[in-house]
This record gives structure tokens, C-alpha cells and sequence, in this order.
């Protein structure tokens, strides 16, 4: 089941309150109670693009996620929000979030690679595609970046899947995200996504605060730990991606940071008919085929990236998953928009 915490619930229903719909009929439209929300669990992601459409109907606007993303707070995120909003540069807050994303759901997949001069930012929906959500996340990723550096910074290109409902509006979303939007955008299926210059990442953040940041930073760990009770494959494989590419990760070391121990560790993942090391090979699988299709990252560039002891390693290994080579893999499936 997708999911996504209950704090992103509230912070919408806090959202749409100001615009003028009653509380108590969001609650009613997706079937939730308030002492449900404020036990601070995940919650089915359905609910929460009910409420989308809910909101819609009775504000007859499409553009709800666009209008909301640009006043978000911190707080829609939980502590993973906290953590980013205080981070010392965007660069660290984009590894955070690849981090923890775990526990604020599982809603989609972020990603974030170099392209030459550019930083790209992709995300894609675990389940089907919500264009409101779409619309909220790259319009609060681009909020937040402004917000925590205290400029005006522009992407250089935003993409959507959907299209747009009125062509006329598209001006709304230059003007606000301030450089070509590009709907129905067919060459990354369900995927949207931004690019902005690689300089901005390093950017110092007025909003850092690096002692409460290590402070959070232990608290997520902890939920971390508590989360990975019935999840331990989805936050193994968090952690194994967010060590990539400055080492492969051991499995004491995933169990040091559950605070487990390594039997405990490798009894859940036999629960889900899996291994550390099958875990490493198909995070490694993931973010391979990921470089191949949406980058124009050199093989020995993606090798590096995924700490292989040699190119030639990394192409076996391409072979094992694909049946094909990198080079016939990247020919077949690329998708890179240029």
C-alpha cells in the first residue's frame, strides 16, 4: 500500500480551511477522524488524493497542488521537513531526504543526479499519477529552495506528466516557477521533474541550524529503527542508497544504525525472502538503469557512482540484470530529455 504521513494530511486540510472549506467535511470526504490523524501514523495515499478531489469539486480549481505548494511549511513533512529546513546548504538537505524518505511514506521515488552543469531533480509516483501532487511537490521544492536561501533562484526547465487543463494558465506557472514549464511531457513516463543550475546546491542556507539539525537528524534515526520493524527492506534499501557512492554499506553497519542486531537484522530480511547482499545488488540495479535511461552520465561515471572496483564490473553486471549491454540497455530505453 502507498502511503504518506499523517502530517501531509493535516497540513492540506490546514491549507484548504484558509480557502474556505470546513474541516469536519474534509474529514467526512475521506473517511478519516481527527484522533486518527493525530496519532501521527502513515496513511493510505488514496485518502489523501481524495482530498484532492474533494478540494477540487467544490473549489472547482485545478490548480489546488500549484496554489498550495507555494505556501507549504516545514511541518507537511514532519521531522524529514525540519531536517531539510535546517540544513546548512540544499545539497545537504536533497541527501536527507533521500535518507529518510521512508518515514514520511512511500509515495513516490526522488532522485537527484548531475548532468554536466545541472542538478536534476526527478520524482515519480510509487502508484498511479496524481497530477494535483505533482503540482505540489515541484511547486514547494522550488518554494523551499527560495525560502531556506533567501533568493529568488529560478529552475532552468520544469517538467509534468499530465497535461494542462487550460493552456491560457500556463503563464501562471512560468511566472511563478520563473523558466519554461513543459506539460505532457512523454519522454519520462508518470515522471516529473526540474533542473537548476549545479552551483545553487552549495548555496549556504540563512535558515540553517546545525545543532537542532543533529538533533532531529537522531530523532528520524529513531523512527528509522521503529519504522523498520514491518519495513526493514524498504529502509535497508534507503540506507544502502543514501551510503552510495562514498562506499558500500556493510550489514553491521545497517544494523549499528537500526540499533539492532545483525541476527535480528537478518532474520527480518529472510521474513521477505532476502539478503543484505541481494539488497545492495538491487538498490545498485535500481540507480543503474536510472543513470541509463534518464542521464548522459559516462559508464565509468555511473561505475563510480554505484563503487564498482571497475568498469568492466559494472558492465557484467548490467549484462546479469538486462540480458543487455550498457551500451544496447541506454539505446533501447534512454528517455533523457536534452
Amino acid at each position: 500500500m502507498e502511503s504518506i504521513s499523517s502530517h501531509a494530511v493535516q497540513s492540506l486540510m490546514n491549507y484548504l480551511s484558509i480557502v474556505g472549506l470546513s474541516r469536519d467535511d474534509c474529514l467526512d470526504a475521506i473517511g478519516v477522524t481527527q484522533a486518527e490523524l493525530n496519532r501521527k501514523n502513515l496513511i493510505d495515499i488514496q485518502k489523501y488524493e481524495n482530498l484532492y478531489c474533494f478540494a477540487e469539486s467544490r473549489l472547482n480549481d485545478r490548480s489546488i497542488g500549484f496554489n498550495y505548494g507555494q505556501h507549504i511549511e516545514p511541518s507537511r513533512w514532519g521531522v524529514l521537513g525540519e531536517i531539510a529546513y535546517t540544513s546548512s546548504t540544499l545539497e545537504q538537505a536533497l541527501q536527507s531526504q533521500r535518507q529518510y524518505q521512508s518515514i514520511v511514506g512511500s509515495s513516490g521515488n526522488p532522485s537527484f543526479s548531475v548532468e554536466k552543469q545541472s542538478i536534476i531533480l526527478t520524482w515519480s509516483p510509487s502508484g498511479r499519477y496524481n497530477y494535483h501532487i505533482a503540482e505540489e511537490l515541484l511547486t514547494s521544492w522550488v518554494a523551499f529552495a527560495r525560502r531556506m536561501t533567501a533568493t529568488h533562484l529560478s529552475p532552468e526547465r520544469v517538467w509534468f506528466f499530465h497535461e494542462l487543463a487550460s493552456a491560457e494558465r500556463k503563464h501562471q506557472y512560468e511566472a511563478y516557477f520563473g523558466c519554461p514549464v513543459i506539460f505532457s511531457e512523454m519522454g519520462r513516463p508518470n515522471t516529473i521533474g526540474l533542473s537548476m543550475p549545479k552551483d545553487v546546491i552549495g548555496i549556504p542556507c540563512t535558515t540553517a541550524r546545525p545543532e537542532l539539525n543533529r538533533t532531529l537528524k537522531v530523532y528520524a534515526d529513531s523512527l528509522m529503527s521503529q519504522y523498520s520493524i514491518n519495513n526493514s527492506v524498504s529502509v535497508a534499501k534507503d540506507y544502502i542508497a543514501s551510503k552510495l557512492p562514498n562506499e558500500v554499506p556493510s550489514l553491521d553497519q545497517l544494523a549499528a544504525t537500526l540499533s539492532i542486531s545483525e541476527r535480528t537484522l537478518q532474520r527480518r530480511l529472510m521474513e521477505f525472502d532476502s539478503t543484505f547482499k541481494q539488497l545492495v545488488d538491487e538498490v545498485k540495479c535500481d540507480i543503474a538503469l536510472h543513470y541509463l535511461v534518464n542521464t548522459k552520465l559516462s559508464f565509468q561515471h555511473i561505475s563510480d557512482l554505484l563503487n564498482f572496483s571497475e568498469q568492466s564490473a559494472f558492465s557484467r553486471a548490467v549484462k546479469r540484470w538486462t540480458g543487455n549491454s550498457p551500451v544496447a540497455y541506454r539505446q533501447k530505453y534512454q528517455t533523457f530529455v536534452t
